[in-house]
C-alpha cells in the first residue's frame, strides 16, 4: 500500500500534482457535464449574483445532479 497518498501524509505539493491530473481521469462522456459543473454554472451564478441574487434554474439543478451521479 502505497501511504504516500493517505490524507495525514500528503503534502500540498502533491494535492496540486495530482489534481492537475484530474481532468485526463474525466471520461470523455462526462467532460461537458464537468465543464458545465466547473466553469458555466459558477460563472451564471457570479452573474446572478452582481444582478443582487444567486439561484439555480431547474435544468442547472438537473445537470448538477447528472454530474453527482
Amino acid at each position: 500500500m502505497n501511504t504516500t497518498h493517505l490524507p495525514k501524509n500528503i503534502t500540498p505539493r502533491t494535492f496540486d500534482r495530482l489534481l492537475s491530473r484530474y481532468p485526463s481521469c474525466v471520461p470523455e462522456k462526462l467532460a461537458e457535464l464537468e465543464r458545465e459543473r466547473f466553469h458555466v454554472i459558477p460563472a451564471v451564478l457570479e452573474q446572478r449574483k452582481r444582478d443582487g441574487g444567486a439561484w439555480l434554474e431547474k435544468g442547472e439543478l438537473v445537470r448538477l445532479v447528472e454530474w453527482k451521479l
